[in-house]
């Protein structure tokens, strides 16, 4: 399961907290390449490359993703509409990823 459905945003965003440095942070991705390709996203803080999505077989032989690697370890995942965003406590790290084009 690719974890997004087809509401999300043309441009779907992660905010997690690094497991090397533990620095908090909010990234960005093309809803095209977390379904169809491969996102790897580069640690703010310690420079640590994250895999968020595999779907071309680079680092596993089976498609996966973000949702699906913290299932499997049994760790809470949480997806946010639009209207979620409105409770996150964490907008500043939102507002320091989106940056106007």
């Amino acid at each position: 399961s690719s974890g997004i459905n087809a509401e999300w945003p043309l441009r779907p965003g992660i905010i997690f907290t690094c497991n090397v440095c533990d620095k908090r942070q909010a990234k960005t991705m093309s809803k095209k390449s977390y379904q169809e390709g491969v996102v790897l996203i580069r640690c703010g803080g310690c420079e640590n490359i994250h895999l968020i999505a595999d779907n071309m077989g680079w680092f596993n032989d089976d498609k996966t993703n973000i949702v699906d690697i913290l299932k499997e370890k049994n760790e809470m995942v949480q997806t946010l509409s639009d209207i979620d965003l409105l409770d996150v406590t964490d907008l500043d790290l939102i507002k320091e990823d989106v940056k106007p084009s």
